[in-house]
């Protein structure tokens, strides 16, 4: 099964021929952000983890200052392309509520909002500590913004939970898209709410943390991109 708009959510034909082309839109700056945040990776590298020692904080913090500060500014710029992504996934699951009275596109958005929220926490933090690359601070006030960093990074998995929880839910309650990929949102969402366990649990990068990040965000955004581009 497909992307289908439901026929009660069409109040004529001009008002879905503007859903449609701004669920393309959205669904190029899916594309975009998950391009640029790989990018984003390769250029400023991987950050130290929770836990990892004050000397290794530091080395990583002093080395490739100016790819550190490359990676701040694309994280910050992401926050465009990823809100008008948001906004595509929020317009198709309304379209499907109005036609069930329910309100998964309401639940969508808290999660969409305070992934956000909890992202900017986190890159504020490892940006303070890039910017001071280290001097002035005492070894462990530059372990502890990282570590601070990488626990408000962790919280990412409750939302991750709420936002894919919702689209797996709008998935199996509307038909929206194939039941595949409501199982995949169902299984990035569980993922979401073990890393925050694994996380406290380990006091160190869990598995499950990872997994959380890189299927519950990177893939999913490039799935449902790509559907988005494919059935508008």
């Amino acid at each position: 099964m497909t992307f289908t708009t439901i026929t009660a959510a069409r109040p004529d034909s001009a008002s879905v021929a503007g859903r449609f082309r701004f669920e393309r839109i959205a669904g190029i700056a899916g594309v975009f952000t998950v391009a640029a945040g790989v990018a984003q990776l390769l250029i400023a590298g991987v950050q130290p983890g929770l836990g990892a020692s004050a000397d290794t904080v530091v080395a990583f913090f002093a080395k490739d200052v100016d790819a550190h500060k490359i990676g701040v500014v694309m994280s910050a710029v992401l926050g465009i392309p990823i809100s008008v992504f948001f906004v595509g996934v929020h317009r198709t699951l309304t379209a499907a509520d109005r036609a069930r009275e329910s309100s998964w596109a309401t639940l969508f958005l808290v999660g969409a909002i305070m992934l956000s929220a909890t992202a900017g926490m986190s890159e504020g933090l490892y940006a303070t500590a890039v910017l001071r690359r280290g001097e002035g601070l005492a070894p462990e006030t530059l372990r502890m913004l990282n570590d601070g960093s990488q626990i408000a990074r962790a919280t990412f998995g409750v939302w991750i939970a709420v936002a894919l929880g919702s689209v797996a839910a709008a998935t199996f309650h509307h038909g929206i898209r194939a039941r595949w990929y409501g199982w995949f949102c169902a299984a990035a969402a569980l993922l979401g709410v073990l890393a925050v366990i694994d996380t406290v649990s380990t006091g160190t990068d869990g598995v499950f943390a990872q997994l959380a990040f890189g299927i519950g965000v990177i893939v999913w955004l490039t799935i449902t991109s790509v559907l988005m581009l494919r059935d508008n």
